[in-house]
């Protein structure tokens, strides 16, 4: 019999570290992890429970936080039923085999409670992680368009400390005016010695 924990990144660090602490007091095994990039694959989560076999354990954080939507929901506990994997959920309270929080006074309506809520939440979890991805992908293109400034910034010095005339080094930067070569020689420190023949230049 094996422990299997998973557990879906949400970029909550307290969150993470709750699962992850919990899932290794109880003794998991192994514990999985899918990152954002990966919410509609989840790979980590595919692989995990295809490696369940017959009374296995598996511990996930929520099942919202790890099955995506009410249909896989369905064909998850199925599986499970007819394979006898016991599953826990941290956050919702449950344990298949009712071993675990035995606080909760009627079961049976607690999970209920669950399923119902399950729908929203998954939907909830789907926008957040929507939402993170577009900021991750707009930052991506912040660092991406500063790096290409970086790099035709430094493209103009090295043309220009090759000895090229500032109309040549013009053209070949994109820029719509001159006077952006100059600034930016200027700000690298560089003496200028405007002309138009190509020459030595000395820093």
């Amino acid at each position: 019999m094996s422990k299997f924990g998973y557990y879906f990144e949400t970029n909550n660090q307290t969150e993470l570290i709750q699962a992850l602490q919990w899932m290794n007091n109880y003794g998991c095994d192994t514990i999985a992890k899918d990152s954002i990039e990966y919410e509609k694959l989840r790979p980590q989560w595919q692989q995990t429970v295809e490696k369940l076999e017959s009374g296995d354990e598996l511990v996930v954080y929520k099942l919202s936080n790890a099955i995506r939507g009410s249909r896989e929901l369905l064909f998850f506990l199925e599986f499970c039923r007819l394979k006898n994997i016991r599953i826990i959920s941290i956050l919702d309270r449950i344990d298949s085999h009712q071993q675990l929080f035995q606080d909760i006074e009627n079961m049976t309506l607690h999970i209920f409670d669950v399923l119902a809520n399950f729908t929203a939440e998954s939907v909830v979890l789907k926008k957040k992680v929507t939402s993170i991805q577009r900021t991750n992908k707009k930052q991506l293109a912040k660092r991406q368009v500063g790096v290409s400034k970086l790099e035709r910034n430094m493209n103009v010095i090295n043309l220009y400390k090759s000895g090229y005339p500032i109309n040549e080094i013009w053209k070949q930067s994109g820029f719509r005016s001159r006077s952006s070569v100059f600034r930016i020689l200027n700000d690298a420190g560089i003496k200028l010695q405007r002309g138009n023949r190509r020459k030595n230049i000395e820093d």
